[in-house]
């Protein structure tokens, strides 16, 4: 066991051939495992013969944590080949992830793991799930709805194609937008983002920093999953953004990967931005806008408003696993300058503490 390397790629690719997703493009690995503005992979993998046969991916993350710049660790992707998989391999290769981070200065680890994942890795990791995330949704097709209910078949197209022309256009619904303020598709993230980020990065205990550079990596620079970014702003002053993303398949869901806008900010701020995202789920094929967003953050009730509810299907954990052993025995490695202290930990395992969306998972 020992961390990832650079020259690791072609044989751990070869493992992923034939999976569903982007894993065969190498422009893809590059820049999920060396493109990072936090820094190259900090992945663990299993070596037989010189030859990697297996991973945990991670990449770095900054993070806010209590008002204290940290360094965290994304885990996701696990794998190792058939021929060497077990139980065993996959518990040592969990327990070695303190030692293989050691010199990396990770203060901790966390992730966003299905339920069932979830369940092995707290069993394997001692990793600590913090809560489920709360999943909402908003239907944007009701052709299904009227299919259902409608007693005769065929009147129940024409009439969710009414219902659906003004279900998803809120923009009746609301009152214009002040002087001076407008909504904009952006390309790129720009220094205004960062001002931005000033602004708001207090408003949570736990916040992944979200400054230009981190943006445009996660959102813009990704190969073959375009993303479209939406910002409303005065002036030169950005006020909040929304970044979405739609899924393919015959009945396909959009998704509000980010959804930020500061605590202080004006209410028509995040109702802009949400009937905006709505627009935009109405006009192409989607089925449903989907986002993630806990019960205490200050963008819950406008979304509610806007016609989101909470879906009860059963969806994806928050887990944190500290980098160094809670009982440390002879051989650890000595905990790095930015290990938490104990009231960070707590705030780490707060859910209350976190601010947390769709585009801080590794769902790709």
């Amino acid at each position: 066991m020992r961390r990832y390397r650079e020259a690791d790629k072609p044989s751990l690719m070869a493992l992923f051939r034939g999976r569903e997703g982007p894993w065969g493009n190498g422009s893809f690995w590059d820049w999920k495992f060396h493109a990072s503005p936090a820094g190259p992979a900090v992945g663990s993998v299993v070596v037989v013969e010189g030859s990697a046969v297996g991973q945990i991916g991670s990449f770095p993350v900054r993070v806010m944590v209590g008002g204290k710049e940290l360094l965290g660790a994304h885990d996701h992707d696990l794998i190792i080949d058939p021929r060497h998989r077990s139980m065993k391999s996959i518990f040592e290769l969990t327990q070695a992830r303190p030692h293989i981070n050691a010199g990396r200065g990770i203060a901790f680890l966390y992730g966003c793991a299905p339920a069932d994942n979830a369940k092995l890795f707290k069993g394997l990791a001692h990793a600590e799930g913090v809560a489920a995330i709360p999943q909402m949704r908003r239907r944007i097709d009701l052709t299904r709805t009227f299919e259902r209910r409608l007693p005769v078949a065929w009147l129940a197209r024409p009439a969710a194609a009414c219902a659906n022309r003004l279900w998803a256009r809120p923009a009746g619904r609301r009152p214009p937008l002040p002087e001076g303020v407008r909504a904009t598709r952006l390309e790129r993230f720009d220094a205004r983002f960062d001002a931005l980020w000033r602004r708001c990065r207090d408003d949570y205990a736990v916040m992944t920093v979200r400054d230009a550079s981190t943006l445009n990596w996660r959102f813009v620079d990704i190969p073959n999953h375009p993303h479209h970014l939406l910002c409303i702003e005065r002036g030169d002053q950005v006020l909040g953004y929304a970044v979405l993303l739609e899924e393919g398949g015959e009945r396909a869901c959009a998704q509000i990967v980010e959804l930020v806008t500061p605590k202080d900010a004006e209410p028509f701020v995040a109702s802009e931005l949400i009937a905006r995202c709505i627009e935009w789920a109405g006009a192409g094929k989607t089925s449903s806008l989907q986002c993630w967003m806990f019960p205490h953050c200050h963008l819950r009730r406008p979304l509610l408003e806007a016609g989101f509810f909470p879906d009860e299907a059963e969806g994806y954990e928050l887990i944190v696993r500290r980098t160094f052993l809670e009982n440390p025995v002879p051989g650890d490695p000595e905990p790095p300058p930015g290990q938490p202290d104990e009231t960070l930990r707590d705030l780490l395992r707060d859910p209350r503490s976190w601010f947390l969306s769709i585009g801080d998972a590794d769902l790709f």
